[in-house]
């Protein structure tokens, strides 16, 4: 990020403000290269990755330049709100889809591009994945006693050194959250 980049994002003080700053396109290569080599180190070609939605922004060109530099095979798109509506991209994906439940070591899990109150199974200790709130959620999480009793997490790549966050490193956070199950 060149210094006046630099300057202009320590002195805005709004959202507008901050929307407004032309950022340089040698910036945003330099965003979009940093990105898919720290997923490429997290990555193996076999392992499954699921993103949280706005892949890109752009079309089918742009979805597939960006895909094509991510070594693993197996990318479920979790689609957000800057994803295209070009079915064209379905075939760079495993799938996509606007929610999607796994389980992941007896663990249930919901996985949205967008944060929930409550989700499929929360009462019963189910974990929650989101992303599209950019860290800007934790403040009121943490103001309303949420933070520690809700069993989700910002798994967006700007809140965790714009990297994919495993499931071994949520399962340690998680840990650490005060919820207690409903019993059966």
């Amino acid at each position: 990020m060149n210094e006046a980049e630099k300057n202009a994002l320590e002195n805005a003080k709004t959202r507008n403000e901050v929307k407004a700053i032309k950022i340089s396109n040698e910036t945003l290569k330099l965003h979009d290269d940093t990105m898919i080599d720290n997923i490429n180190k997290m990555v193996m070609p076999n392992d499954f990755l699921y993103h949280l939605g706005d892949f890109c922004m752009g079309g089918y060109e742009d979805y597939k330049s960006y895909r094509d530099r991510i070594n693993c095979n197996n990318i479920y798109l979790i689609k957000g709100n800057h994803d295209t509506k070009d079915k064209k991209i379905e075939s760079l994906f495993l799938k996509i889809r606007d929610l999607y439940k796994v389980t992941w070591s007896n663990q249930k899990i919901i996985l949205c591009h967008y944060p929930m109150l409550r989700w499929d199974n929360s009462h019963y200790g189910a974990w929650h994945l989101y992303g599209h709130c950019h860290g800007s959620l934790a403040p009121f999480l943490v103001d309303h006693g949420l933070d520690t009793k809700l069993l989700s997490m910002d798994v967006g790549v700007d809140c965790n050194n714009y990297a994919p966050v495993s499931f071994d490193t949520v399962k340690k956070i998680m840990e650490y959250k005060d919820f207690i199950p409903i019993n059966e």
